[in-house]
């Protein structure tokens, strides 16, 4: 925790600092409310107890900060005790027979571990929200569960990706269904709304036409000129289409396992034919390993993702600049060190980045293939 980190976290607490200690920012003014909101929770209380002028500023490099792996290690405390807090909902919601080795796969995970320890993402925010919706969910009680999922998407907006999944999936029958789908949107509805009206961003222009929502659009064919299928948006339908379909035929709320499995498949498929951030891998986990009912499943976990874990590396190559700065709160010769460079001298580092964007792509379908007799409800 205290010796790597990305310029996103960085640039969140930047954010959480001027939400925190200047009139002028509203905690509206960003996205991701509920991530920002309990970083400026916990910079109020690093204020009280040593004060915020020994806690900022936050340059990674330790030439430029004496106190950076301080820093650093604290910034990354409310992700490590939200992670606690999935473990505890982990270990409810786990199969009994297989609780250890649920909990191992979820908290040992060197992709979880890369995305939220290393590189310095509140992934552990959203992952909980969803935890706990399925935790509700279980107790039977449907609309708080609903209303916590929504809480997730405040907490990393692009969860909307498995939101239609949710919506298929719960409900006794079609107008329950529809009040629960309406419900698990309504708390970030109603943030989108607010800062529309009181024009505080431009936060729905930002999701339909921004970067990172349009990585969905990336993988096209072209059927004749200005015409695209998506193949994201072809092959999540057809997901939809057999999600609808399985609760179709039992009419009520699939259990948790259900729905977590589902949800697994839909970040699967993102993964596949989607381009995507690395510490986007970590949403997979929880849900991939919910899945864990007996050591047939978990013996092909442990084989996928290993592999997952293997090609990371080389997948970070495309990312050049990411390897520099990850490593600046360690040791600022280290981070000059274009390993990218040093490998194009050998190889294109950009076509071995892609040999294992596609490698790994491989390893989703294989996930994908392994669960589709469940998708069918064969």
């Amino acid at each position: 925790m205290p010796f790597f980190a990305h310029n996103d976290l960085k640039n969140t607490y930047i954010r959480a600092y001027a939400i925190g200690f200047y009139e002028e920012y509203s905690l509206f003014r960003f996205t991701d409310v509920f991530a920002h909101a309990v970083e400026v929770v916990f910079l109020y209380i690093y204020d009280f107890i040593i004060g915020i002028d020994h806690f900022l500023p936050v340059e990674l490099a330790r030439e430029q900060n004496a106190w950076v792996n301080f820093n650093v290690f604290f910034m990354k405390i409310p992700y490590l005790l939200f992670d606690l807090l999935n473990v505890w909902l982990i270990l409810k919601l786990a199969v009994k027979k297989f609780r250890i080795q649920t909990l191992g796969f979820y908290f040992l995970n060197p992709l979880l571990i890369f995305a939220v320890y290393i590189f310095g993402r509140y992934e552990t925010f959203p992952i909980f929200f969803v935890l706990l919706s399925l935790y509700l969910s279980k107790q039977k009680k449907q609309s708080l569960s609903a209303l916590t999922f929504g809480t997730s998407l405040a907490a990393r907006s692009s969860f909307l990706i498995i939101t239609p999944i949710y919506a298929m999936l719960v409900g006794k029958n079609l107008i329950q269904k529809i009040c629960l789908s309406v419900l698990s949107i309504m708390p970030y509805g109603t943030v989108l709304a607010f800062k529309q009206i009181t024009k505080r961003t431009r936060e729905l222009t930002w999701l339909t036409t921004g970067q990172h929502q349009n990585f969905i659009f990336g993988f096209n064919f072209e059927v004749s000129p200005f015409v695209f299928i998506y193949g994201f948006i072809a092959a999540y339908t057809v997901l939809l289409f057999y999600t609808y379909e399985k609760w179709g035929k039992v009419r009520t709320s699939l259990d948790h396992r259900s729905i977590s499995i589902m949800f697994a498949v839909g970040f699967a498929l993102f993964y596949t034919l989607s381009m995507f951030h690395p510490q986007y891998l970590a949403w997979i986990v929880p849900f991939a390993a919910l899945s864990i009912d007996s050591k047939k499943t978990f013996n092909l976990l442990i084989k996928i993702f290993t592999g997952l874990t293997l090609l990371l590396p080389f997948l970070l190559l495309s990312w050049s600049h990411l390897l520099l700065e990850i490593v600046k709160p360690l040791s600022a010769t280290l981070a000059s060190i274009n390993i990218s460079v040093e490998v194009d001298k050998y190889y294109s580092y950009l076509k071995l980045a892609n040999i294992a964007k596609s490698t790994m792509s491989g390893l989703f379908i294989v996930y994908i293939l392994k669960h589709i007799p469940f998708i069918r409800n064969d």
